[in-house]
């Protein structure tokens, strides 16, 4: 696990931003790599980034080891100090698409509330 550099020059800080810039929109970067950088640039240890964030520091250290499977409010959480959110995108390759559909397809269930209301959303109630 890579320590904070409190040391870490302007340069190597700004290297370290354009990178992590020029990587998020790929799809291939672990959001593990993506807060250990950010706590990284912002020279704060795993406590001092959790405290920040307002995240338990065990939390952190179990998502940036890769072990955790955390929740989507707590990653906004930790996004939060960079102007980062999570989000969704459509998938560019056909074969994704159809293998995530098809693992839908069997698995999507609506609750009856959420059914009700999207029906009054749809009749423009």
């Amino acid at each position: 696990m890579r320590r904070v550099h409190r040391s870490l020059q302007p340069e190597h800080i700004n290297t370290l931003r354009e990178q992590l810039n020029a990587q998020i929109p790929s799809n291939d970067l672990p959001i593990a790599e993506v807060i250990r950088t950010m706590r990284l640039i912002a020279k704060r240890s795993q406590s001092e980034y959790a405290k920040l964030c307002g995240v338990a520091p065990r939390v952190l250290a179990e998502i940036e080891s890769g072990s955790a499977n955390p929740r989507l409010a707590t990653l906004q959480a930790l996004l939060r100090p960079f102007a980062y959110q999570m989000g969704v995108v459509r998938a560019t390759d056909p074969t994704i698409v159809t293998a995530t559909k098809r693992a839908a397809i069997g698995k999507a269930r609506v609750s009856p509330d959420a059914a009700k209301a999207a029906r009054k959303t749809k009749q423009g109630r």
